[in-house]
């Protein structure tokens, strides 16, 4: 079964914070280069940042972007 463009963009996120190449305090890129990083439209960008954010994994700075919390799930 293939995964969702939203599920891959929360898996490849999450093994990025793990791995430490997105560490706390990193920017993500913004959601229009995510959109070309992932081949995609803005919505499943959006709903995956949304869920890692309710999720622990991210915080917003309105104005300045969306950053990895300073400390994420395990």
């Amino acid at each position: 079964m293939s995964l969702t463009k939203k599920q891959t963009i929360i898996d490849d996120v999450q093994v990025k914070i793990r791995t430490g190449e997105y560490p706390p305090g990193h920017k993500l890129p913004s959601n229009t280069d995510m959109q070309k990083i992932y081949v995609c439209s803005a919505e499943p960008v959006r709903n995956a940042i949304d869920f890692l954010k309710a999720s622990g994994w991210l915080v917003s700075a309105p104005g300045l972007g969306v950053f990895v919390a300073a400390k994420p799930p395990s």
